[in-house]
């Protein structure tokens, strides 16, 4: 028989409370529920990943004033970034994409849809 795989863990970088639990509710839709990490700040964010293997993160552009895009290019060469944001800017999602986010969603009335399908097209369900 062959063993159950580990869940995923996911980092969840956001400033905003409510915008963390829309996330986690697109994270629920995933088999199996990955493992979630939440971070409100940087700092916190940082301490998740020396810790633990992260597959994927999703990350707001903006905490607190604070630019998240050294944080993406950081990361990007070992986990999948989803790049996610109050900005409708072109050039703040093709900023996070040039730092290699794998793809960029404005947190706008499609959020929770659109990040549920980018979720599982890039966890591969």
């Amino acid at each position: 028989m062959q063993r159950p795989s580990a869940p995923q863990i996911i980092l969840l970088l956001d400033d905003e409370a409510p915008h963390r639990l829309i996330a986690r509710r697109a994270f629920a839709h995933l088999s199996p529920v990955p493992h979630v990490l939440e971070a409100a700040d940087l700092k916190s964010a940082r301490e998740h990943i020396v810790q633990h293997n992260i597959s994927l993160a999703v990350i707001d552009l903006n905490l607190n004033g604070i630019s998240s895009i050294a944080l993406i290019r950081e990361l990007s060469a070992t986990t999948v970034i989803v790049a996610v944001s109050t900005s409708l800017l072109p050039q703040d999602g093709e900023a996070a994409l040039q730092a290699g986010a794998k793809t960029f969603i404005p947190k706008n009335n499609s959020y929770l849809a659109t990040l549920a399908a980018a979720l599982s097209a890039l966890l591969g369900n």
